[in-house]
């Protein structure tokens, strides 16, 4: 692995005690540890929240996110409308709570309070202590701040939790991301609330089984830079290009040609999605035509050619983790569905307006130009009318695309940890 272009991840233990076994040297290193995430240090020692505080290095929080929080957390709903005088100083008290160390958890930034009571539990709990760090590369540090990494905790690191064998509502979480190296990274640590694991004389005990196997570590790597990746505008920016040049591609004949015959073609009943079976037979047509329209529009074909790039370059990212994924196959999958459909659009539209259909049967020259001509004005229209779906409106087929894109992206990101999952639960 490249540490150097991919997500790099790690996550240590210390445990209440030392093991016998242990060297002197090693003990003495487990001592040092145990003070300074138990936040028990010695005079002239430090802990892990004066760590987190230091103004070289961590990244706050700005006052727009705070604000945010606090509303979610006193049930104000500000969606499309600021708040009234008592819900925005209700929401300015709040504001006072949290707190100035820029630590978070999987609830966003934490209250000063939340911070303390983190603090004073950590110093006498009997748990194993958790700690790492997850460090970014230095061209995907630019492009990330503050908000992104708490939001990448606080979507995917319950994930991690889970599929390390922890319950997330059993876990004491505190993080602070640091920006002062050209790598971004976020620090975390974390211990077990209450003893929930039975030992072998039926006393409640916390979790023996200190490490963490390296094929859970891993996923949680991939899981991240899926996150990211997807997360970055690049992707969303060159498909909606795609979408938006289609708009002023030529009708011409040859398009009409091929969309009538294609409407020939499908079938008469049944669902006219591209994923459906019964449509599959017809899959390399529908593609034709797609590419057919893009053709027609420079713009719009370079712009295809960006969202196959990208494509491929979250693959490579994935790549980078050492974990085999359909990710690249599932992500071009969903993006030639989602063109295909603006085909089948047109053919949805095509039969439910048959205004091109002769009146009686042509035998003059003049009564067959007069229909060639219907047909025609009446292809432009199915064409324009369809683009016009397409490309805007809240209804529109690209909004569509959008948020069934982000929901299959979301459902490659954990594919692996369900099957994970399933395959721990088989062998049990």
């Amino acid at each position: 692995m490249n540490s150097k272009n991919a997500v790099v991840f790690s996550c240590m233990y210390t445990p209440v005690a030392p093991l016998e076994k242990w060297s002197a040297a090693k003990k003495t290193e487990w001592a040092s540890n145990r003070r300074f995430y138990s936040c028990n240090a010695e005079p002239g020692e430090i802990d892990v929240t004066e760590y987190i505080a230091d103004d070289e290095k961590v990244a706050r929080p700005d006052d727009e996110l705070l604000r945010e929080q606090a509303a979610e957390r006193l049930g104000i709903n500000l969606a499309d409308r600021i708040p009234d005088k008592s819900e925005a100083r209700s929401i300015e008290e709040y504001m006072t709570r949290f707190n100035t160390l820029g630590a978070f958890n999987l609830g966003g930034a934490m209250t000063k309070r939340e911070i303390e009571e983190w603090k004073k539990n950590a110093q006498k709990t009997k748990a194993t202590l958790y700690h790492g760090v997850l460090s970014l590369p230095a061209w995907q540090s630019k492009l990330v701040g503050y908000e992104d990494i708490e939001r990448l905790v606080r979507q995917t690191f319950g994930g991690f939790l889970k599929n390390a064998g922890f319950d997330p509502n059993n876990v004491a979480l505190m993080c602070a991301m640091h920006d002062n190296t050209e790598n971004k990274h976020f620090h975390f640590t974390f211990y077990e609330k209450a003893p929930l694991y039975r030992d072998k004389n039926g006393k409640l005990s916390y979790r023996r089984k200190w490490n963490i196997d390296k094929q859970t570590l891993n996923e949680y790597r991939m899981s991240a830079t899926a996150y990211l990746d997807e997360h970055k505008k690049d992707l969303s920016k060159y498909r909606t290009v795609v979408v938006q040049s289609l708009r002023g591609v030529p009708t011409d004949s040859d398009l009409y040609i091929e969309l009538r015959e294609l409407a020939d073609k499908l079938p008469k009943s049944g669902r006219l999605q591209y994923n459906s079976d019964n449509v599959a037979p017809y899959r390399k047509d529908i593609d034709a035509l797609a590419s057919m329209l893009m053709r027609r529009s420079p713009e719009a074909m370079n712009a295809h050619r960006n969202v196959l790039r990208e494509i491929a370059r979250r693959g490579k990212a994935i790549a980078e983790t050492g974990t085999k994924s359909d990710y690249v196959k599932r992500l071009t999958a969903e993006y030639k569905s989602r063109l295909g459909n603006v085909v089948l659009g047109m053919v949805k539209n095509f039969r439910r307006n048959p205004k091109s259909t002769v009146r009686g049967e042509p035998k003059s020259c003049k009564q067959h130009k007069a229909a060639a001509r219907r047909r025609r004005t009446h292809g432009a229209a199915i064409i324009r009318e369809t683009l016009r779906i397409f490309d805007g409106g809240q209804k529109s087929v690209q909004a569509d695309f959008t948020r069934n894109l982000a929901r299959a992206e979301r459902e490659i990101e954990f594919e692996n940890v369900a099957s994970v999952n399933n395959e721990k639960r088989n062998r049990s």
